[in-house]
């Protein structure tokens, strides 16, 4: 009896990492049957009470925090489950659950993940006033870069009709103040070329200030930069370049790059009125391999007028 104990109690355990190790391979049939497997056999277990957790958690099932909750009574959540438990808990978790789930992070000196997951949960409650203080709180406490690019996206859907609306107004004012405070505060980051992508192409600065985050942009002059884009466009409609000019300059740049990038390109230049020289960029066989690329070839040979070769695109699927 007592060695058929532990031969089912090592059973129960290897069905529990098995089902997890089919999770991960997105067998989601497969990690459910092992899982209640293991749970069949023995239910207080440890490990089959961490991957019934998880497999509930990941499923969206509201019985996963019962499931974390008896869990963390008997072992220590490690780092990678204090985060898998708060997601969990901000989706399913009431209150209760969901604040023992954010103050494990903090604990943990994880504070970073415990105010995303505090700003996740009031924007699933649709609460964006609250979501935005959230973050503000917690780029406070971690000065973390993608949190403060975050929080400018966020402060941007929150008040996108009033910047439109009233840009003079003194709340604008205050509120593209901040954003820009931020994009200038993550120059030098690892959000810093992102942070200006995103400001030249959804704010709207002075002239002063859009000429100097395109000039910051223009410095890093590699196709990667998401930035290099959206700064010639500013380029072009402050007349401190011309798009011939920026063509001659960025297209050796952009010869070589990845197919998604040279489809941003091609994108530019057709908006530029230059589709001709934005269809050397992508071949017809390309077209076939990428929306994005099948789009912007599209929409050159449409600028040209050129509609047989768009119909015959759009008729062999980019091919």
């Amino acid at each position: 009896a007592v060695c058929c104990y532990f031969i089912q109690g090592w059973r129960a355990r290897d069905l529990a990492v098995k089902a997890l190790q089919s999770l991960e391979s997105t067998s989601y049939r497969a990690a459910w049957l092992q899982m209640n497997s293991a749970r069949n056999l023995r239910p207080g277990d440890p490990a089959v009470l961490r991957a019934a957790a998880i497999i509930e958690s990941r499923f969206g099932m509201p019985s996963a925090m019962e499931s974390w909750d008896r869990y963390a009574e008997i072992r220590d959540l490690s780092a990678e489950d204090l985060v898998e438990r708060g997601r969990a808990a901000a989706a399913l978790g009431n209150e209760g659950q969901f604040q023992r789930a954010v103050d494990g992070l903090d604990a943990a000196g994880d504070a970073s993940s415990a105010g995303r997951l505090r700003t996740v949960r009031s924007l699933a409650r649709g609460n964006m006033d609250r979501a935005i203080e959230e973050a503000r709180r917690s780029v406070a406490a971690t000065d973390d870069p993608a949190m403060k690019l975050d929080l400018a996206r966020r402060m941007l859907r929150r008040h996108v009709d009033q910047l439109a609306a009233a840009p003079q107004a003194e709340e604008s004012q205050r509120t593209a103040k901040e954003m820009f405070a931020i994009g200038d505060s993550l120059q030098g980051t690892s959000k810093g070329e992102e942070a200006l992508a995103f400001g030249l192409t959804f704010l709207l600065p002075g002239q002063e200030e859009q000429e100097r985050w395109a000039n910051l942009a223009m410095k890093k002059a590699d196709a990667s930069n998401p930035a290099l884009l959206p700064a010639a466009t500013v380029m072009v409609d402050l007349g401190k370049a011309k798009p011939e000019e920026l063509h001659a300059q960025l297209r050796p740049i952009f010869a070589a790059a990845p197919l998604d990038r040279r489809a941003a390109m091609v994108a530019w230049l057709t908006r530029q009125g230059m589709p001709r020289e934005a269809l050397t960029l992508i071949t017809a066989q390309e077209a076939g391999e990428s929306v994005d690329a099948f789009l912007a070839r599209t929409a050159a040979l449409a600028k040209l007028g050129n509609w047989p070769a768009v119909i015959e695109t759009v008729d062999a699927g980019g091919n």
